[in-house]
This record gives structure tokens, C-alpha cells and sequence, in this order.
């Protein structure tokens, strides 16, 4: 079991450039390697007061040290993250996730079985430290499960969730050059949100969707007359 319970439901923000969705309806499982923060999954060495402790440890278990670092970024480069939040109003993230304003907010069912293996990111002021290594047979309590959801209080805004695959190259290959791609579950599927600068091309597309899947509702973002926050109409699909 995951360690936090999850929302009902969850929202991917997309580029526009994802319009290809309608035609291939897939989520991406980004490798680590290609997200945004370069920090990520990246576990500190440097802690003194610990690092008697940890050295002491590796000895004892006559674990070789560099060898259980490249075990651990052999992993890393395995393994692919789709990140997903519990707010489809951010700004910020509309900004930065889905091409200014121009992408698409889908949202999910959280009780599919598709995200049964969802868990928050823990933030923090402080890196992960090599030595917090778990003598628990719990994965949840590894190194490498715990490195994957901690992230900077900077990202904090986000309120992410995330699921991690490994071994994503070993995928289907769904598009040409393109690894990480993994069916959607369309039953899990619930609205579409659409940024208050998409495209006709994509309303037209969004729209002729939802008619094929008439349980997923379309919005159209607005900005509010007054505050500093969007409004949400629903779009008519005749």
C-alpha cells in the first residue's frame, strides 16, 4: 500500500502540443533523467555526523559502495515518473505545464486500478540522505522508492502525486521514438479542461472526443472579471 491515502481525483496538465492524445490516447512515464528539476532523485553523501554511521554500515554488510551507487542510477535510468497533482486551477503550473495557457487539465478517477499504486511527494528544505537506507523488506520504505517522491519545499505549489515505472524502455514502443507511453484508461477519465488560450484545432478535437466518449465532461477556462484565479464553463458538445 501506498504510504498516503489519495484524493478521489487526480489532474494531468498537457501541452498542446498533446493533441495527439484524441488520436493516441496514452500517459507519459517521464524518465527521470528528462524531468524538469535536476535535483531530482538525487540523494546527498554529505551529512557528517552520519557518516561514520554510514560507511560503518556498508562495511558491515561488505557492500562496496560505488558499486551500490551505480546499482541505484541504473535504476534511476529505468525508471519513468508521471506526475500528477491534486489542483487543476494553479497558475502557475498552467504557465509552466501547459504551454501558457494554451494545453488541456485532464482529470482522473483516482479508484481505477491504473493509480492503485499512487503516493504524494514528501517536500522538504533538506535533501534525502544516502544513509537513511531501510533494513525493512517494505519497498515503500527504500531508498530508491522514498528518493523518487522527495522533492524541494520550492515545488511544493504543486501538490504533486506520482506513479514511477521501471523498466520503461522495455515498453511497447506505442509511438516511434517515444519511450514511457502507456495506454490511458479512458473509464478513469472524468473532464477535459481546456486552457483559456487552446487552439481552435484543439477545441475542435477535444470536443469531437468527448462526443465518442460521452462520460467525459469539456470545459473551457476563463479569466475571472476580478481575482487573480480561472473560472471553469462547461462547453456544449452539439
Amino acid at each position: 500500500m501506498p504510504r498516503f491515502e489519495a484524493p478521489p481525483t487526480v489532474y494531468k496538465y498537457l501541452h498542446s502540443d498533446r493533441i495527439d492524445f484524441f488520436d493516441c490516447p496514452c500517459l507519459r512515464f517521464t524518465p527521470i533523467e528528462e524531468l524538469n528539476d535536476p535535483f531530482e532523485s538525487l540523494v546527498s553523501m554529505h551529512r557528517e555526523e552520519s557518516e561514520n554511521f554510514l560507511f560503518g554500515l556498508l562495511r558491515l554488510a561488505q557492500v562496496d559502495m560505488n558499486s551500490l551507487l551505480h546499482s541505484m542510477l541504473n535504476a534511476f535510468s529505468r525508471t519513468g515518473v508521471l506526475s500528477l497533482t491534486t489542483d487543476c486551477t494553479n497558475l502557475l503550473m498552467w504557465s509552466h505545464y501547459a504551454n501558457n495557457h494554451r494545453g488541456l487539465v485532464f482529470e482522473f478517477d483516482s479508484n481505477n486500478e491504473f493509480f492503485k499504486s499512487l503516493d504524494a511527494v514528501v517536500y522538504s528544505k533538506d535533501r534525502l540522505y544516502f544513509d537513511e537506507i531501510s533494513e525493512s523488506k517494505n519497498h515503500k520504505a527504500s531508498l530508491l522508492y522514498r528518493s523518487i517522491y522527495y522533492k524541494s519545499l520550492d515545488w511544493s505549489y504543486e501538490n504533486e502525486w506520482r506513479l514511477f515505472k521501471i523498466w520503461i524502455h522495455k515498453l511497447p514502443q506505442i509511438k516511434e521514438g517515444v519511450i514511457g507511453l502507456v495506454e490511458c484508461p479512458l473509464e478513469s477519465l472524468k473532464s477535459i479542461y481546456l486552457g483559456m488560450r487552446a487552439s481552435g484545432e484543439l477545441k475542435i478535437a477535444a470536443t469531437k472526443f468527448c462526443r465518442n466518449h460521452n462520460h467525459v465532461k469539456l470545459y473551457q477556462a476563463k479569466l475571472h472579471p476580478s481575482n487573480f484565479e480561472l473560472n471553469f464553463f462547461e462547453m456544449p458538445l452539439e
